[in-house]
């Protein structure tokens, strides 16, 4: 009797072991994965401000040309006169 209850604690004991495992293995996993996210999103968000930047600056010139055209056309640079 004593023999059954010591192979029932040690079954026990090796099951709480491999699910401890298994709860290390997880979290380990997920930082993982959690700092991969992280380096992707801030790589996106650089790209988006350096494509934001850019529209900007391209915006930006092509309203001083356009405005530059009116002005050389003999028009106002304060639009349409």
């Amino acid at each position: 009797m004593r023999r059954v209850n010591m192979a029932a604690l040690v079954m026990n004991f090796l099951v709480q072991v491999s699910f401890a495992v298994d709860g290390v293995l997880l979290l380990t996993s997920l930082s993982i994965v959690k700092a991969f996210l992280e380096v992707v999103c801030t790589l996106g968000g650089s790209v988006f401000v350096a494509i934001l930047v850019l529209r900007v600056i391209w915006a930006t010139i092509s309203h001083f040309q356009s405005t530059g055209n009116r002005f050389n056309q003999g028009g106002s640079s304060y639009g349409s006169a």
